[in-house]
């Protein structure tokens, strides 16, 4: 049992090193024509402690992958009591690292502090903070929303009115560190919601699944694309780990997600 123990361990241990790139391609009937293939470079969940093999595996595979623009689903830091100072130079070596048309934007996660959102702009990570940035090609519209980390299960009016604040018109990617934003994202009619924290479930037992998933909403916001009314949520399996270093069927990823438009019924 032991020799076992030991083999599975090792193995867990490596795949939380092993970074997969995943490609998604998402259809939108609302997309407008100038957006037709725009692609969103998913980031989550880094857990910076050091710059470590992920970060270092980021710094080769990023290059490869030009995008119109980065988005930064929170969690920079490994706790809340680490050390913030070498954060902001860390993440931005990945930032530029990133071969993007538009920039970099990102939103704070749980692990993160709020003041780490001036930190970061000078190495080009753009940290939405209940605010907006609009993208215009053509004539048309693609805004970024990004919200802060407040739980909006258990706090949905202080949630909803951030909302308040963002456009109406165009098409709207929202980025939150949490998926548990989603259902406010398809009461106010958001085409696209990135997001991660979940990590995937990072560990997850064969027939079985993730030992814990953990949305407020439940195991279906686990990873990957759920539809939830008019809103495409992706969940990020995130980067880096939390709690013990290991994951097991669930290893570490970047998404590069192209928008398409979706031709109407």
């Amino acid at each position: 049992m032991l020799p076992f123990a030991c083999a599975l361990a090792t193995y867990m241990f490596f795949e939380a090193r092993a970074l997969k790139v995943r490609r998604l391609s998402l259809e939108f009937p609302t997309l407008p024509a100038p957006f037709e293939g725009f692609t969103v470079l998913h980031i989550s969940d880094l857990h910076l402690l050091k710059f470590g093999t992920i970060p270092r595996q980021l710094l080769r595979v990023l290059p490869g992958l030009p995008a119109d623009c980065a988005a930064f689903t929170g969690d920079y830091k490994r706790h809340t009591y680490s050390d913030d100072a070498p954060i902001p130079a860390w993440m931005g070596r990945i930032v530029r690292a990133c071969r993007t048309r538009e920039g970099a934007f990102g939103v704070l996660g749980n692990k993160d502090n709020r003041s780490m959102k001036d930190a970061l702009a000078p190495y080009g990570l753009d940290v939405l903070l209940n605010e907006s940035r609009t993208i215009e090609r053509g004539g048309a519209r693609l805004h970024l929303l990004g919200v802060d980390n407040r739980n909006p299960v258990r706090r949905p009016v202080e949630a909803a009115r951030i909302f308040e604040r963002f456009p109406e018109d165009g098409f709207r990617v929202l980025l939150a560190h949490t998926p548990d934003y989603v259902r406010l994202a398809a009461e106010h009619g958001i085409e696209l919601m990135l997001a991660g924290d979940t990590h995937g479930g990072q560990v997850l037992v064969p027939l079985i699944g993730a030992l814990k998933v953990k949305s407020r909403l439940g195991r279906r916001y686990c990873r990957g694309v759920i539809l939830e009314g008019p809103t495409t949520l992706h969940i990020s399996s995130g980067c880096g780990t939390a709690n013990v270093p290991f994951r097991l069927g669930c290893p570490p990823e970047v998404t590069l997600i192209t928008l398409r438009r979706a031709a109407h019924p």
